[in-house]
């Protein structure tokens, strides 16, 4: 999957500073008729409060979803730390026909 981060022309409003990165993530939930959904994608921005994640998926606004982050720790002996996120979809927009760019706001986190 070749997702590639965007660069904004928006001034920047956060409060929180934004972290640009390309991060692996697993993104699960449930679509509106209950069926279970998981797809890969890629973080392209990180925050106290929330991330910006590129997909090749549509998720609507204000959908429940989890996520798993992936961390490289630099070191080949501990592999990757993870962020386990739990979030609510605060927009999503079609950036091409392929990519989906999706912003969660974190409602609980934890490592793994």
């Amino acid at each position: 999957m070749d997702i590639q981060p965007e660069i904004g022309h928006y001034p920047e409003r956060r409060k929180k500073p934004r972290y640009q990165c390309d991060y692996p993530a697993n993104i699960q939930g449930f679509e509106l008729n209950g069926e279970f959904f998981q797809i890969e994608g890629r973080v392209v921005n990180l925050s106290r409060n929330g991330v910006n994640i590129r997909l090749n998926r549509e998720i609507p606004d204000g959908m429940e979803i989890s996520i798993k982050i992936a961390f490289p720790t630099g070191l080949l002996d501990l592999g990757t730390t993870n962020l386990a996120v739990h979030g609510k979809v605060v927009r999503s927009e079609n950036l091409s026909e392929t990519i989906c760019g999706i912003a969660v706001k974190f409602q609980d986190f934890r490592f793994i």
